[in-house]
C-alpha cells in the first residue's frame, strides 16, 4: 500500500528487439524511448493539491543487451514540472509522508505454529556451497537533463509561513554509470524568488561526485540572494525587519563520507546593503553598505576557521536606553514560548571517558572598518542624552582564539563630529580568558552635551567647557589595571535645574578649587581589580 494517488498519465513506448532461445535468452533491444505526458502525484490527504506534476518524462535512445548485461540510455528528459515541497508545523515533509509506506494491520503468526524440528534429528554439518557471485550489470547514460523546472518550498512551522520557489531550475547530468563507483558531473542552476522579494537571486552548482563512498567536490556560486526572503525565521527570533540585503558567495567545498566527515570549505562571501529595522517603526537598527569576507576557509574534524580579510564599510548601529529604562537591544529580543513556565531540565550525565569537544580554532587575519557610524542615546534624561562617534576607520589585525597571540587594534574617529577619537592597542577576545591593552583618547569634546546628566544627577547645566579623556587598560589573567587621565577646560555651570536625583553638593566651588589659573582641570588616577572577584 501506497500514501498517494497517481493520475494516469498518457504513456507512448516504442522499441525494435531480436529475440534468440540457442541456449541462453538472448534479447537485444535498440532505439528503445519512452514518453510519459501529464504524470501527476497526489497526496491521498490532499487529492486538491499535487505533490509533484510532471507535463513530459521521457527517456530516449535506449539499447538493451541482456547477454551482455548491458544497457545504455541516450538521454533522461523531464521538462517543466513542478514540485510543491511543504514543512508542516513539527518539521514533516509531504514528499516523506507521501513515500512511506502505508501502514497495515499484520496477521501475527501463532507460536505453536513454528515447526519445530524431530528430537531425534541429527544437525547437518555440510557447509552451504558458496554462491557465484553475480555479474554486475553494466548501464551508461549519457544525459540526464530537468529543465525549466519549479521548487516551491513552503515551512509552516515560523508564525508566518516561509515560502520560497526555485525557478527556473536545471540539473544535467553526463556520463553517469549509476551502478559503478565512478565520479560524474551535476550541474544545477536555478533563480531564486519570493513573494517578499522583488529581485531574484541566482544560484549556480557544479559538483565532480561520487556515490561509493561519497565524495563530493562542489563549487558554490550565489549571486544576489535577498535576506528579506528570510524574514518568517527572523520575526519568531527578534522583533526585527530586513529591509534590505543581498548575499554573494563563491565557495570550493569538499566532503567525504567517513566515520568522522571531513568537510573543506573554500571562498569568499558577502553581504551588500544590508538594512536592520525595528519591527513595525522606521528607526535603524543595524545597517552597512557591504560586508566582504575574503580567503575563508574552513575544515572539518580539525574544526578550524580561518579567515584573510573581513570588510565593513560604513556601519551604522546604536545603542538606546529607552524611557522605562530598557534598551533597544532587549525590546528586540523575543522570549521563547512557554519559557517562563519551563521545566528545568536536567542535563544528561556525561560519562568520564568521554572528552569534551574541542573548541573551535579561529584566525582572522585582519578587519577593515570604513566610515563606521556608532550611536548612542539615553531617552531617560531630560531632556535626552545623545552622542555619536562617526567616521570611524582603522583596523583589526591578527585575531585569533590562541591565547598566545594578540591582535593590533587602530581606529580613529570623531566624537560628536569634532572631537577627534583614537582607539589603538593590543587585545584578543577570542581566547578562553580574553586580554587587551588598549588605549583610548579623545579630545576636545563639548561639555554641553552632558548637560542632560549634569542637569539630573548634579541640579546644573553646563554652559561652556570641553573634555578631553586619555585612559589606557590591561586585562592579563582576568586582572584588569587602568591608568585614566581627565582633563576639563574652561567648564563653566550655568542654569539650576531641579531634579528629584540631584546631589546637593557645592559644585561650584569644587570646580574653582580644582581649576587652575589657565581654567584647567587636571585629573589623573588609577584603577584595578580582579574579574573573578
Amino acid at each position: 500500500p501506497v500514501n498517494f494517488h497517481l493520475q494516469a498519465p498518457h504513456l507512448a513506448f516504442k522499441t525494435k528487439f531480436s529475440m534468440q532461445m540457442d541456449g541462453a535468452l538472448g534479447l537485444q533491444a535498440v532505439n528503445t524511448s519512452l514518453a510519459l505526458n501529464d504524470l501527476s502525484l497526489y497526496s491521498k490527504d490532499n487529492v486538491a493539491a499535487p505533490v509533484i506534476q510532471l507535463p513530459l518524462l521521457s527517456v530516449n535512445d535506449v539499447s538493451l543487451n541482456l547477454l551482455q548485461q548491458s544497457v545504455v540510455v541516450g538521454n533522461f528528459q523531464a521538462d517543466n514540472g513542478v514540485v510543491n515541497l511543504v514543512l508542516d508545523k513539527h518539521g514533516v515533509a509531504n514528499l516523506q509522508t507521501v513515500f512511506s509506506p502505508a501502514v497495515e494491520e499484520q496477521a501475527v503468526a501463532s507460536p505453536t505454529a513454528t515447526a519445530l524440528p524431530p528430537a531425534n534429528a541429527t544437525p547437518s554439518t555440510a557447509a552451504a556451497p558458496t554462491p557465484t557471485p553475480a555479474k554486475p550489470w553494466d548501464v551508461l547514460i549519457h544525459q540526464v537533463r530537468f529543465t525549466n523546472y519549479t521548487i516551491n518550498i513552503r515551512d509552516e512551522k515560523p508564525a508566518q509561513a516561509f515560502a520560497l520557489s526555485l525557478t527556473p531550475l536545471s540539473i544535467n547530468i553526463d556520463e553517469w554509470k549509476p551502478l559503478l563507483p565512478e565520479r560524474f558531473t551535476v550541474q544545477l542552476q536555478t533563480g531564486i524568488t519570493s513573494e517578499k522579494i522583488q529581485q531574484a537571486g541566482q544560484l549556480q552548482i557544479n559538483t565532480q561526485l561520487q556515490l561509493t563512498p561519497l565524495v563530493a567536490d562542489t563549487h558554490v556560486n550565489l549571486q544576489q540572494f535577498q535576506l528579506p526572503a528570510i524574514q518568517s525565521y527572523v520575526q519568531d527570533a527578534v522583533r526585527a525587519q530586513i529591509k534590505e540585503g543581498q548575499v554573494n558567495a563563491a565557495l570550493d567545498i569538499h566532503f567525504e563520507s567517513a566515520e568522522k566527515p571531513v568537510v573543506g570549505v573554500q571562498g569568499t562571501a558577502g553581504i551588500k546593503k544590508l538594512s536592520i529595522k525595528e519591527q513595525g517603526r522606521d528607526k535603524n537598527l543595524l545597517q552597512w553598505d557591504a560586508l566582504d569576507i575574503a580567503g575563508l576557509s574552513f575544515q572539518l574534524p580539525a574544526n578550524a576557521l580561518k579567515i584573510d580579510k573581513v570588510t565593513l564599510e560604513k556601519p551604522e548601529t546604536g545603542f538606546v536606553i529607552n524611557e522605562d529604562g530598557s534598551t533597544n537591544i532587549q525590546k528586540m529580543l523575543i522570549a521563547s514560548s512557554g519559557s517562563a513556565n519551563k521545566t528545568p531540565v536536567k542535563k544528561p550525565t556525561v560519562a568520564k571517558s568521554e572528552k569534551p569537544a574541542a573548541p573551535m580554532k579561529l584566525a582572522i587575519g585582519a578587519v577593515t572598518i570604513r566610515g563606521a557610524n556608532l550611536g548612542f542615546a539615553d531617552l531617560t534624561m531630560k531632556p535626552n542624552f545623545k552622542v555619536a562617534m562617526s567616521q570611524l576607520s582603522g583596523s583589526i589585525k591578527g585575531l585569533s582564539s590562541d591565547p598566545k597571540t594578540q591582535a593590533s587594534i587602530d581606529l580613529k574617529g570623531k566624537v560628536d563630529r569634532y572631537a577627534p577619537v583614537v582607539i589603538s592597542g593590543k587585545l584578543n577576545p577570542l581566547a578562553e580568558k580574553p586580554s587587551l591593552d588598549t588605549h583610548l583618547a579623545f579630545n576636545n569634546l563639548e561639555l554641553t552635551t552632558f548637560t542632560p546628566y549634569s542637569g539630573t544627577y548634579a541640579g546644573f547645566k553646563i554652559k561652556q567647557g570641553q573634555l578631553s579623556l586619555d585612559i589606557n587598560y590591561q586585562l592579563v589573567d582576568n586582572k584588569i589595571q587602568g591608568k585614566n587621565k581627565i582633563v576639563m577646560n574652561q567648564l563653566q555651570l550655568g542654569e539650576v535645574v531641579q531634579s528629584a536625583k540631584a546631589i546637593d553638593l557645592p559644585l561650584r566651588l569644587a570646580i574653582a578649587l580644582l581649576r587652575d589659573e589657565n581654567g584647567v582641570i587636571d585629573l589623573g588616577f588609577d584603577v584595578g581589580g580582579d574579574l573573578n572577584d
